[in-house]
């Protein structure tokens, strides 16, 4: 099945289904792109995408408002240039031409995120044919991956997809998932600007309470059977759970997630031969890696906080002038969580 669509920036898009994915080329006058995506990567979730540049329009808006000024006053009998109106006019209308010509409305079907989802324009102009085109493309997706992956009560076909790419037994995937109460995706690793191989993870997102009291009961679980849980990323409302099948070293994860304070020179390996050292001097369990942060609970609490508060200071900057404020304070919020939080700006 093959579908095309061109916008008035004259870029042609044709998007031809193949038995195992999509082929989708793009093509600007005399040079082109083609991309494959495999059902595997296609995703069902639609964003609208409504690009525009508002400063042409006001632009457009401000000249016609001139020249509908100076032809009132001609009306009304003032003196004003031969053409003035229409010199105005038609700088308003070159404005808005312009508007018109950087209006993009967008769709995308994505899975992960709207950088890796598969790009329609001119929806409007084509919305209907389009909407029949997605339905029958996602329907193939489906028999396409019902056919090659395994069925599992409690999974959806893109959550076994994801767990089977990711080396994650599928009870593991159905576990997580029923201890977030929220669906299973994708946890990729920074590979752009990496040599070494990565592999994948599953993630799934829950409150802060509920991701912390996950890992005080099932982290010493996975570890035992060689896997790894963890916060893989937060915010105020949201904290998500991610679990990797392939190690339960969390040094490597480090590794993977590329953690690094590069604002103040510090390597992934520096702040794995931080944790080490203080995994021998008092004793810590990781419990939340990301490409810029890093949390760990200490296991031993007898220990001199004020020295270690100075230290986490010299380490990491940001977690005091951007967090605490003071050393003092956050000598208490050590104190008072357990827990050793790294965070660069």
């Amino acid at each position: 099945m093959t579908f095309k669509q061109f916008d008035i920036n004259l870029t042609r898009f044709k998007y031809v289904v193949k038995n195992d994915g999509i082929l989708v080329t793009k093509k600007i006058l005399f040079s082109g792109t083609e991309r494959f995506v495999p059902f595997e990567n296609i995703g069902s979730e639609i964003i609208r995408d409504k690009e525009r540049k508002l400063v042409w329009l006001i632009a457009s808006i401000l000249f016609f408002i001139v020249a509908s000024t100076v032809l009132f006053r001609r009306i009304s009998g003032f003196y004003v240039g031969d053409g003035a109106e229409v010199f105005w006019l038609s700088i308003s209308v070159v404005f808005f031409i312009i508007f018109a010509y950087k209006r993009k409305n967008s769709l995308f079907l994505v899975k992960d995120d709207k950088a890796n989802g598969i790009e329609f324009i001119g929806t409007r102009m084509y919305e209907r044919r389009l909407n029949q085109f997605i339905k029958i493309l996602l329907q193939q997706r489906d028999i396409y991956l019902s056919s090659k992956y395994p069925v599992y009560d409690g999974l959806a076909i893109e959550e076994i997809v994801i767990c089977v790419n990711a080396s994650i037994q599928l009870t593991d995937g159905l576990f997580l998932k029923k201890l977030t109460k929220h669906p299973l995706k994708k946890l990729p690793f920074e590979s752009e600007y990496s040599k070494t191989e990565k592999p994948l993870g599953i993630q799934s997102v829950t409150t802060e309470k509920n991701a912390r009291k996950i890992l005080k009961e099932y982290q010493d679980k996975f570890i035992s059977e060689g896997k790894y849980i963890f916060i893989c990323e937060h915010s105020d409302n949201e904290y998500h759970v991610g679990l990797v099948g392939t190690t339960s070293d969390p040094y490597k994860i480090m590794e993977f997630a590329e953690t690094n304070g590069v604002n103040y020179e510090i390597a992934t390996k520096d702040i794995i031969a931080k944790c080490k050292q203080w995994n021998k001097e008092f004793g810590i369990r990781l419990l939340s890696i990301g490409f810029d942060f890093c949390e760990c609970e200490i296991e031993n609490k007898d220990i001199d906080y004020k020295k270690l508060s100075n230290e986490v200071y010299q380490f990491c900057p940001d977690v005091v002038e951007q967090g605490t404020e003071t050393v003092e304070l956050l000598e208490r919020e050590i104190k008072r969580t357990g827990r050793i939080f790294l965070w660069w700006d």
